[in-house]
């Protein structure tokens, strides 16, 4: 799966241009790392991997890497901030550290959610 403003790896082999590439924004492509995350892969996977989890996850600068998630877990009762944070990225596992340049996380508990 390639990144809509990407060309693909098959056209820049068929042009014996370099693979080193980066996105419209200076960043590596994505298609670099195995294919573009979406944001919809990225709420999926919260989804599946914290049990109970809503997450609205968007892609404000259409560019596959920047993110911005809100994510409401009953397993982040009782706990910090931080610890909150590092569930969400233990979650999205090497995405964070591969196809992922930027997450802004705001996370909730259930009763925060609601209120």
């Amino acid at each position: 799966m390639f990144c809509s403003h990407d060309e693909g790896l098959g056209t820049a082999i068929a042009s014996r241009r370099p693979l080193v590439s980066t996105s419209r924004v200076g960043y590596p492509a994505p298609w670099l790392f195995g294919g573009c995350v979406t944001a919809e892969r990225i709420q999926e996977i919260l989804q599946q991997q914290l049990s109970g989890c809503v997450a609205i996850v968007e892609n404000p600068e259409r560019d596959g890497v920047h993110f911005q998630a809100r994510v409401m877990c009953p397993g982040f009762v009782g706990k910090t901030r931080v610890q909150q944070h590092q569930l969400v990225y233990g979650a999205l596992g090497d995405l964070m550290h591969e196809a992922i340049h930027a997450l802004a996380l705001r996370t909730y508990t259930p009763d925060q959610w609601e209120g």
